[in-house]
């Protein structure tokens, strides 16, 4: 068994049982955000949390009558993430730490990323907490520990990590050449897609809980400890 830090076992007891199942319907082709291509592609997508920027949650598909079960997948400490589904595949994010590229069709797993490398089963593993965002290049989902992990779509590759100091639980918001992220370090970022690098920081006096939305011009956003809803240019 390996070793945790106190608060994140707590968490994670609580969220997970034995094993949970990751579970896909025959209809459900809807998914989450990435660049526009992705996040507006007709049919079955879903790119980011709630599908679009703008987090509206309006799917490109209807629900069919009768849904039935096309696959499960079993994971080892289960999920919280939301998944996205692009391009025939699903993608998400376990609480083991580990980030999967899975079939749409069949539930295969393609590739897995992990949060972190390691050979050490008493080293703690960040799992994903926050949902997963997909463009038509990469991968974004946030860990636990506070890193924004941008992983190479096709292959499953590391493109590269931003370290936010604070959990993540909320998506990340890809716009333009741009991904916008905040955490528990109460900060909003706006990093470079294709770098990594930090362009800018909003600080929103509170952690930050949720998936900030993006309405063309504007990033909307709210910090727990204040009742304020924050619009960031």
């Amino acid at each position: 068994m390996r070793s945790q830090r106190p608060s994140k076992l707590t968490r994670r007891k609580f969220l997970q049982g034995a094993s949970t199942t990751v579970v896909a319907g025959v209809v459900l082709s809807g998914v989450a955000q990435g660049d526009d291509s992705a996040a507006r592609s007709p049919g079955a997508s879903w790119p980011n949390f709630r599908n679009g920027p703008d987090n509206r949650g309006i799917a490109n598909s209807l629900i069919p009558p009768s849904p039935a079960l096309l696959w499960e997948q079993e994971t080892t400490d289960g999920c919280k993430s939301t998944p996205a589904i692009a391009g025939g595949r699903v993608y998400i994010g376990q609480l083991s730490g580990a980030l999967q590229s899975l079939h749409l069709q069949t539930g295969e797993v393609e590739w897995t990323y992990r949060s972190e490398q390691t050979d050490d089963p008493k080293k703690f593993i960040p799992g994903f907490n926050g949902p997963v965002t997909v463009t038509s290049e990469v991968v974004l989902c946030g860990d636990e520990d506070g890193t924004l992990h941008c992983v190479d779509r096709r292959t499953g590759a590391a493109r590269w990590t931003f370290e936010t100091e604070g959990l993540i639980v909320g998506g990340a918001t890809v716009v333009g050449d741009r991904v916008v992220c905040g955490s528990h370090s109460q900060f909003l970022y706006g990093v470079n897609l294709r770098t990594g690098e930090k362009l800018w920081e909003f600080d929103a006096l509170g952690p930050i809980n949720g998936t900030q939305a993006f309405d063309g011009d504007f990033t909307f956003v709210t910090g727990c400890r204040e009742p304020v809803l924050y619009v960031v240019d």
